[in-house]
């Protein structure tokens, strides 16, 4: 080859080589500058995250099953207060010494006054088995730990800081 052509071939294979390094330099610059847009994305959204909490509807459906025992052990007191009222007439024989025995009704006609509080004492154990369909929507409201965000947001700070 001539010295000549050797030159251009040469100067050519360097400025390609000059416009790929240039290229590839201009493409991290470009790649370094849309990581630091996404970092910073990703930091304001994880401050809206802790900032903000959301709601979500979590349907429950099953069956639960019951059984126990409930033990009760325990005095009732009922108070009574009332009349009763006695009418009636009593037969009996009288035995009189002059006379002889003899049959004698007695009339009673009575109102007799009951006032007093009964103690009841109640022990018993009442066994209870059942199933319960528990079907239901619960809102539960879900937000961000604040020891969360704090670390993934000094993790993002991190590669941030790498990327400047």
């Amino acid at each position: 080859m001539k010295p000549k052509t050797t030159l251009i071939v040469l100067t050519a294979g360097l400025t390609f080589s000059l416009f790929v390094n240039v290229f590839v330099i201009w493409s991290l610059f470009d790649f370094r500058s849309s990581a630091l847009s996404a970092v910073g994305t990703a930091r304001e959204g994880l401050d809206q995250l802790t900032a903000e909490s959301f709601t979500a509807d979590v349907r429950i459906n099953q069956r639960l099953p019951l059984e126990m025992n409930i033990e009760i052990d325990q005095a009732i007191s009922v108070p009574i207060d009332t009349t009763y009222t006695l009418n009636t007439v009593v037969h009996t024989t009288v035995s009189l010494p002059v006379f002889g025995p003899q049959d004698i009704a007695v009339p009673i006609n009575e109102e007799i006054p009951l006032q007093m509080d009964l103690e009841l004492p109640v022990q018993l154990t009442v066994p209870i088995s059942t199933e319960y369909h528990l079907d239901t929507v619960l809102p539960v409201e879900i937000s961000l730990p604040r020891e969360t965000a704090g670390e993934l947001g000094q993790t993002l700070q991190d590669i941030e800081d790498g990327l400047r």
